[in-house]
């Protein structure tokens, strides 16, 4: 099935449409079309589970070595295995689904991350996409023993890096 645009053009199912009109979208569908953004060297790749790496809990320190990325507060459950993780930016979201010393990864970087972790009993917080929280949630995370750290990665690609690793989905 093909949908045809304002100005004639055709669009795959499921395409996204800039509802304003702007080039940028339009330059992007070209670059599709043309081939120039499915090339083997623009797509991003997952590395497939190491039969070698020990499948299943984690500590902190594996996780952040897994996500490539760094900690920004060790806390008190440092050396504690981690064997679940969820992913969500609505902490009402984690309150009802997440489950005691899972490890949380999230987009959202205020201190609200730090006091529903604290209330769920969650081993920790994992910052996606490269954000760094402010100075009150760092604070506030380390009163609380609370271990943060953060990933370039996208929030799928972090799940996806941890379940191949062994750990298991909390929803």
């Amino acid at each position: 099935m093909r949908v045809q645009g304002r100005g004639g053009e055709n669009f795959r199912p499921g395409a996204r449409i800039d509802a304003g009109g702007g080039k940028g979208y339009h330059a992007a569908w070209r670059a599709i079309q043309s081939g120039g953004l499915m090339k083997e060297e623009n797509t991003p790749r997952v590395p497939a589970a190491d039969p070698a790496v020990e499948r299943g809990p984690k500590t902190l320190k594996e996780i952040a070595e897994i996500l490539e990325g760094e900690i920004l507060n060790e806390g008190d459950r440092r050396d504690e295995k981690v064997t679940l993780a969820g992913a969500s930016d609505l902490m009402s979201d984690v309150l009802a689904f997440m489950h005691t010393g899972s490890l949380l990864l999230t987009g959202l970087k205020n201190p609200q991350v730090v006091r529903t972790a604290e209330m769920a009993d969650l081993c920790g917080v994992v910052f996606v996409r490269g954000k760094h929280p402010d100075e009150e949630t760092l604070s506030l995370a380390k009163t609380k023993g609370l271990p943060l750290l953060k990933s370039r990665f996208t929030m799928f690609e972090s799940c996806g890096r941890l379940y191949l690793s062994g750990l298991k989905p909390c929803f």
